[in-house]
């Protein structure tokens, strides 16, 4: 919200001067229209923030994170099976560097 609101009044006066300068067009209706419509949005989301989009966008990368944690030990555990059965020496963690 703040960048609007910066950009807004850093850029007032040439707004004057080119768009309300000039005759009416669809250009100029456009123009006021995306600039005062995001500009109120700025504004509702300034007085009303919306939590439930901070929460899913902290939610998503841990689940991101959970998932790739659950596959690694899947594989792992795969992967250590293995290696009791075939008696080989050495650790997971060297079995995990060597063959990924």
């Amino acid at each position: 919200s703040a960048l609007i609101f910066f950009e807004y009044i850093v850029t007032f006066s040439e707004e004057i001067h080119v768009i309300w300068g000039a005759r009416l067009t669809t250009v100029t209706v456009i123009f006021a229209l995306n600039r005062y419509l995001l500009m109120a949005q700025g504004v509702n989301f300034a007085l009303n923030p919306v939590w439930w989009l901070v929460i899913i966008a902290r939610i998503f990368p841990a689940v991101s994170d959970l998932i790739v944690v659950l596959v690694t030990w899947f594989k792992t555990s795969a992967l250590a099976i293995e290696v009791r059965k075939l008696r080989i020496k050495g650790s997971i963690a060297t079995l995990l560097m060597r063959d990924g």
